[in-house]
């Protein structure tokens, strides 16, 4: 696989002469990106710093929870675009949200391992310096993966408001982060095509995902707002997967917008088929009402044929006239 390596540092009074604040007229919408973050890997990394670092005779650094956790939004950042700039346009540095320090940033994706990624760094000449300067205190390490590769993230400070250390080792933690991002970074596909067929009273589970920019091996589950008739299928989005149940034979368009107001969002085609479940639906067409009591009638009367199981209207295990007279008068409404 493919791995991407960049660094950045520079001290943060000179954020605004090298890294500007915004880049290009776009007006940034907000995504929401399902994946997993890992603290385990993350301590593994910090481990790896600090012994590189104790061979270069240089003191440890301090696993900072502030900054661990802006280095996992930055992780699920890089996720959808790979870059030092943030998916909204602004430099890397925002994240800081201001603080005044010396700050720098390793990002890479496509590693498997701490080990990995800490050698790809360290392999690196600028990678390596930002492993190696003195003048940080702080580190913070994230490492989220999606539908596809790991990313990583390492963050580092000679400063912080809030200098609690982290102790957290918890694995594949599942998170749902809010991304501000400008809109031609979105480039997302569903994983099981446009077109999909389900039998009534069956389910089929599915992701949207995003299709870096940068790097297409990475790939990002984002989280959309599905629009549907709740009539004709149920839907469900959990964990960043959605899942479509068919309640009624039919051909329907579920729309899958990722933010508000999307002006041409992805959209899949539901076919559903078999017989409705609707009680009394005896042609299956989703409504009930004296087609369906005709169909019942003739049935009980010996006019052969088959009819689903829904036709025994009042659940007795008989489909006869009594059916056909009580699903008449539910259609006239009696």
């Amino acid at each position: 696989m493919k791995k991407r390596l960049f660094s950045i540092l520079v001290a943060a009074f000179l954020l605004i002469v090298l890294c500007p604040t915004a880049l290009g007229d776009g007006t940034a919408v907000n995504v929401t990106a399902f994946g997993w973050e890992y603290y385990d890997l993350s301590a593994e990394v910090c481990a790896i710093v600090n012994e590189e670092r104790a061979a270069a005779g240089l003191s440890p650094l301090s696993r900072n929870a502030h900054i661990t956790e802006l280095a996992m939004q930055r992780a699920a950042e890089i996720a959808l675009y790979y870059s030092h700039t943030r998916p909204d346009g602004t430099s890397c540095f925002t994240v800081f949200d201001g603080l005044n320090a010396y700050k720098a940033e390793n990002i890479a994706a496509g590693y498997a391992s701490p080990e990995a990624v800490m050698e790809g760094w360290m392999n690196s000449e600028g990678h390596r310096a930002n492993i190696l300067n003195g003048v940080y205190s702080y580190i913070g390490v994230g490492c989220f993966k999606s539908a596809s590769s790991y990313c990583w993230v390492q963050l580092f400070s000679s400063n912080i408001p809030d200098t609690t250390p982290t102790d957290n080792v918890d694995a594949a933690v599942p998170m749902c982060r809010s991304i501000s991002t400008l809109p031609e970074y979105i480039d997302a596909d569903i994983s099981c095509g446009s077109n999909v067929t389900v039998d009534v009273g069956q389910s089929l589970s599915f992701t949207v995902q995003n299709v870096n920019p940068v790097f297409a091996q990475c790939r990002l589950m984002l989280v959309p707002e599905p629009v549907g008739n709740d009539q004709l299928v149920a839907i469900d989005v959990e964990n960043g997967s959605v899942t479509i149940t068919g309640l009624y034979p039919c051909t329907t368009e579920v729309a899958l917008p990722v933010y508000p107001g999307e002006a041409s969002p992805l959209s899949i085609t539901v076919t559903v088929t078999g017989a409705s479940g609707l009680p009394g639906d005896a042609n299956s067409d989703g409504v009930v009402n004296s087609a369906d009591a005709l169909l019942i009638m003739r049935f009980s009367l010996g006019a052969g044929g088959t009819l689903p199981p829904n036709a025994d209207f009042d659940g007795d295990g008989i489909i006869n006239s009594a059916d056909a007279l009580l699903v008449l008068r539910s259609s006239m409404g009696l």
